[in-house]
């Protein structure tokens, strides 16, 4: 063997192994070997050489400390045995965690967060990753029960709990709406502990999963609630700063819907209702909803009950046959309004629900029933009651949707239908707008999943009706012949348009509503009745037509 050669492989080698902190290829160790071969005058020259590669070759080695990656010279820092070292970026995965419903009554909202994610980590994976390494999802269904919530939590930050050691949060030994506190001493991340808490579904669930994530020191990212507790108040204290909120909170949800509300007629707090669940998601909705109307409408009078100044009902977290009961109840207070206005003029009631898709439906439907029945009484009840329904986004707007529009027509009534007058705030940025974050996550939805269809195919597959849950809230236009509009599918819509500024009318032809509220901090409406209402395409305008955003609530 030509040991000019054998030297310069040898060197190259022997850099390699020293750059990646150890890592020894077999191959490469029976260099020794071939060295070895060659006489014995060589292998004299060759003794440093080879007594470098056999420390290489060594099972026995120290790997290289580091601080961040950047001291590890294309490996990154990654702790081993409790000690940062360098390590080969394909060992040292990113785990993130995420607690959240993937069975029982509420699934849907914890599925759809689940896939979100997932796609956006195989996004960032097939892209290389964070620094080459590769974002996996350690996912714990709790079936939208805190304590499970809290368990999951727990467990997926390997959870170590002090004997002695006082709390460093505020929060972890606090009585937060209500429940007991989480723990009355020091929590601190184990050895086994994710990287970080992301997309935990629902205000309930939050309230028992956030301060263990906060008390070890992890960070508690992008919530699926709106909920002001701990998120964005003062609850936490120091410990607010491992909170990372991406969505509108239910105050301001409650803010936009008053508005919309009072756009559509509804003057005075006896004409509000508030739906909602019998926890700290239902509180916050309607906390939200007493002080959007005091701000919008002016104050109450003196003397009303200052706890429920707004009538209410509630329903049970998980529990549809609960709903039933609240409509029966609210059923009783629309006749009262009807018996006390005596003008016979329409009397138009707005109805705010911080519920659940499951909830929603069974209380709308129970309503649109009772109002179209054909009953006498109460007088006035099918001509002059304007019901207009507004749920939180937490609502799961998809199923709510389909759910309704798979009820049809209400019984009794020849052109009502369960979706009318329904509609969803939204917290999500314009997704008309020229803003690539918001074009190119569409364009991946598109191509990623086949639930995307154009209107017009939906509609032809169900008779002329399109459905609201995909063509509403994520249908598209389907281009024409001559529309000039035809694109490749999954590629990216062209457009040099900007948001549509509150109170103007969009030129965009879509298959989804929006009301546009102004000083609601950019939340919008969907309407479900325009979206299972769609005119036809006129020929060669790319696409149906809705009524513009100034005309909803008309």
């Amino acid at each position: 063997m030509d040991l000019t050669r054998a030297l310069r492989f040898s060197d190259q080698r022997v850099a390699g192994w020293s750059a990646r902190a150890g890592r020894r290829p077999a191959a490469s160790c029976q260099l020794i070997e071939r060295i070895a071969s060659v006489n014995a005058v060589v292998v004299l020259r060759a003794l440093p050489l080879l007594v470098l590669v056999s420390t290489a070759c060594s099972t026995q080695f120290t790997a290289q400390p580091c601080s961040i990656d950047g001291d590890c010279g294309g490996l990154v820092c990654e702790l081993r045995n409790l000690q940062p070292v360098c390590v080969d970026p394909e060992e040292a995965t990113l785990t993130i965690g995420e607690s959240a419903p993937a069975t029982g009554a509420n699934q849907a909202l914890g599925t759809g967060m689940k896939a979100g994610i997932e796609l956006a980590f195989r996004e960032q994976n097939a892209a290389g990753g964070i620094n080459g390494r590769q974002l996996v999802l350690d996912f714990r269904d709790d079936g939208y029960v805190p304590e499970q919530a809290e368990a999951n939590v727990r467990s997926l930050l390997d959870v170590q709990v002090s004997a002695t050691e006082m709390p460093r949060c505020p929060s972890t030994s606090a009585m937060l709406a209500g429940g007991t506190p989480v723990s009355a001493t020091r929590l601190t991340r184990g050895p086994k502990a994710v990287l970080a808490i992301l997309g935990d579904v629902g205000t309930p669930t939050m309230l028992r999963a956030a301060p263990v994530a906060i008390e070890t020191g992890t960070v508690f990212f992008g919530a699926f609630t709106g909920a002001s507790t701990l998120l964005r108040d003062t609850a936490a204290g120091d410990c607010a700063r491992y909170i990372f909120n991406v969505r509108a909170s239910y105050a301001q949800e409650a803010q936009a819907t008053v508005e919309y509300f009072k756009k559509v007629g509804i003057t005075g707090y006896q004409r509000l209702i508030s739906f909602d669940q019998a926890d700290s998601f239902g509180q916050a909705g309607y906390d939200g909803l007493v002080t959007a109307t005091r701000n919008t409408m002016g104050p109450f009078p003196t003397g009303i009950d200052s706890v429920t100044p707004i009538y209410r009902v509630r329903y049970v977290r998980n529990d549809d046959s609960s709903v039933p009961a609240q409509a029966v109840t609210t059923e009783g207070y629309l006749g009262q309004l009807l018996a006390n206005d005596t003008t016979g003029n329409p009397i138009a009631v707005g109805i705010m629900m911080t519920d659940t898709y499951g909830a929603g439906t069974e209380y709308i439907k129970a309503l649109r029933t009772w109002q179209y029945d054909g009953q006498a009484a109460p007088a006035g009840k099918a001509t002059r009651l304007k019901l207009y329904f507004s749920n939180v986004s937490f609502v799961g707007p998809n199923t709510l949707a389909e759910r309704l529009r798979d009820l049809g027509k209400v019984p009794g009534s020849a052109t009502a239908n369960f979706v009318d007058s329904v509609v969803i705030s939204q917290v999500v940025p314009n997704y008309q707008g020229d803003l690539s974050k918001v074009r190119r996550p569409r364009s991946r939805r598109s191509r990623a999943t086949s639930r995307l269809r154009c209107s017009s195919r939906a509609s032809r597959r169900t008779g002329g009706r399109s459905p609201p849950s995909r063509s509403s809230t994520r249908s598209r236009p389907c281009p024409t012949p001559g529309s000039g509009s035809a694109r490749r599918r999954g590629s990216p819509r062209r457009t040099t348009s900007t948001p549509t500024r509150c109170g103007a009318r969009s030129s965009s032809r879509t298959a989804r509503s929006r009301i546009c509220i102004s000083g609601a901090q950019g939340l919008q409406f969907s309407s479900l009745n325009e979206a299972a209402s769609h005119e036809p395409a006129a020929p060669g305008s790319g696409g149906p037509r809705a009524r513009p955003a100034a005309d909803l609530g008309r």
